[in-house]
């Protein structure tokens, strides 16, 4: 057996800082203090010159890219919520519900338009920000559980990982060379085609 990896002599103060930000994430009103806050104090804890794991270095190399997409993405979703956007979308998109159909087909109905939706989206978490107070209004409008729906969404995205791009790890697994685009492909329909059936039956059998 190889010898016990040396611990990081900073290791403790990470782990402290985490542990602080998620307990004030659990304890406090998002309504009174931000959600940003905690983990902007965490990056100036860990930024002090005696722990010194945050400087310039970090922050010039910081995937800005990915960090703007996600900010963006959660401030469209509470827009779009607050505005009446997301009632407006879920009022046109009955106009393509056939009258009369049955709750089998709004739901299928639901599921293509999350993923048609799904394909403009880098990752799960920015789809779900934007697509839950769109699918949250269809539902009050057709009648739907709104629990069964919302499980549907995170069910729906989250299978869905069609190309490299919609979830890190198998971005990174591309880069990597671990596998090719059309082998990504093949796993995400399966993926997706399970994802969609189990959520689908769920609907109906469990919700």
């Amino acid at each position: 057996m190889g010898e016990k990896q040396a611990e990081h002599p900073k290791f403790w103060y990470v782990v402290f800082a985490f542990l602080t930000m998620v307990v004030a994430w659990i304890a406090t009103d998002p309504t009174v203090v931000p959600i940003i806050l905690p983990p902007m104090l965490m990056v100036a804890f860990l930024a002090i010159p005696s722990i010194g794991l945050v400087n310039n270095q970090l922050i010039r190399n910081f995937d800005w890219e990915t960090f703007l997409l996600l900010g963006t993405s959660f401030s469209l979703g509470f827009i779009m919520a607050e505005n009446g956007t997301a009632e407006m979308i879920a009022t046109a998109l009955i106009q393509f519900v056939p009258d009369g159909a049955s709750t089998w087909m709004k739901v299928i109905f639901i599921i293509l338009f999350i993923g048609i939706m799904r394909w403009m989206f880098t990752n799960s978490t920015s789809a779900i920000v934007v697509i839950f107070p769109i699918m949250m209004s269809y539902a009050s409008l057709i009648d739907l559980s709104p629990v069964a729906l919302a499980l549907l969404i995170m069910t729906v995205i989250g299978g869905t990982i069609l190309i490299p791009i919609h979830a890190p790890t198998t971005y990174y697994a591309s880069l990597a060379g671990v596998y090719t685009k059309g082998e990504q492909f093949v796993v995400g329909i399966i993926s997706s085609s399970v994802a969609t059936v189990v959520a689908l039956l769920a609907v109906f059998l469990y919700w």
